[in-house]
């Protein structure tokens, strides 16, 4: 399958059109189809095999449109989530939205997140195949009931080769949080459009020891350092396109430090 070819499958899949990050995205998590290289496929790759074909392709206020559709079907296309301008929410309208308190797992039911899998079975076989992945979004990281914290040493975490700068133990149990479920919030999509598959990709594989000295997720990695992390739950839940997600995430964090007096374990700023 050529590139051209596989633009065309997912937005035929899609029935819609797409912004070319959003493609580049999708034809990299699905591997719908990888380059020689097995680099991955970057927005401007994808603009520029637009241009080249446009007996197959137009583009419309930055997004790529199927030559075949009609008039009709590219109006009624364009009234989707990616075509309105991205809702500007405030942190007061948020907190009327918010139910509950988001250091327990009540929180993430009650505001519709969706436990996708424990860590044990992600860091092994990747992330499931859904579609609110694909769009920006927050993310949430729970412990079991019965969880009690301990801690690899530094030296240990180097070992494991997942932490790029270890904490010290007793540091690490300064930080711990009593009586919460929660150990981590994250967001995708901070200032522009990234999905949870991406960012979420990038937290696996940080987890799996496939790292720089940059990342590829530096933020949050002493959860890393707690033992049998592979019990923890990941949670999504998609929102709009920016800066909803860390309008988003910022309130949470400001609730759960309102009620513990502390972030939750792995996060360090709000």
């Amino acid at each position: 399958m050529t590139l051209h070819e596989a633009i065309e499958k997912v937005l035929k899949e899609n029935g819609k059109p797409l912004k070319p990050a959003e493609i580049a995205t999708i034809l990299n998590d699905l591997k719908i189809y990888q380059k020689g290289d097995k680099s991955r496929i970057k927005s401007s790759q994808i603009s520029a095999r637009v241009n080249n074909y446009p007996s197959y392709f137009f583009k419309d206020n930055g997004l790529v449109y199927l030559n075949n559709w009609d008039k009709v079907k590219k109006e009624k296309t364009s009234i989707t989530p990616e075509k309105k301008e991205p809702r500007k929410v405030s942190a007061e309208s948020l907190n009327v939205n918010l139910k509950g308190n988001p250091s327990e797992i009540d929180f993430l039911t009650k505001n519709e997140f969706e436990m996708i899998g424990l860590l044990s079975d992600l860091l092994k076989n990747g992330l499931p195949n859904n579609e609110n992945l694909n769009r920006c979004g927050i993310y949430a990281i729970s412990i079991p009931n019965d969880y009690f914290p301990e801690y690899y040493s530094p030296n240990e975490a180097k070992i494991r080769g997942n932490v790029i700068k270890p904490w010290t133990v007793e540091k690490l149990k300064n930080k711990w949080v009593k009586n919460t479920d929660i150990v981590y919030y994250g967001l995708a999509g901070k200032k522009s459009f990234r999905s949870l598959n991406v960012r979420l990709g990038d937290l696996l594989r940080h987890g799996n020891g496939k790292i720089s000295t940059s990342g590829p997720h530096k933020g949050g990695e002493i959860l890393w350092q707690l033992k049998n992390y592979e019990r923890f739950a990941l949670w999504i839940l998609s929102t709009g396109e920016p800066p909803e997600p860390r309008n988003y995430e910022e309130l949470v964090l400001r609730t759960f430090h309102n009620e513990k007096q502390k972030l939750p374990f792995a996060n360090r700023q709000f």
